[in-house]
């Protein structure tokens, strides 16, 4: 009986179960999505060990030259004290 059944009518039934694929890829797009947003997090929160990181070795730094002089500050002292410990030199060892 399947000669009866007009052309058009046929591909709509079996094109209307191709477009929606069903549950099981639902279900595989849920757990991609879960195990996507698990990676997103372990990766923010590596972000986070980073950044926190950093920010103690900035401010280690800052504190340590900001007498000698540092990127913030200038080496305008650091600059100073190496010339006068030259030109010490240069006078004592004449």
């Amino acid at each position: 009986m399947t000669e009866n059944i007009p052309p058009g009518s046929a591909s709509k039934a079996t094109a209307s179960s191709s477009d929606r694929p069903g549950l099981p890829y639902y279900e595989k797009l849920r757990r991609d999505l879960r195990d996507t947003l698990q990676k997103k997090r372990l990766l923010d929160r590596n972000l986070a060990a980073i950044e926190e990181q950093i920010y103690r070795q900035e401010t280690s730094y800052l504190e340590e030259t900001s007498a000698a002089g540092n990127i913030v500050k200038g080496f305008d002292n650091y600059i100073k004290a190496n010339l006068g410990l030259m030109f010490n030199r240069q006078i004592g060892g004449q």
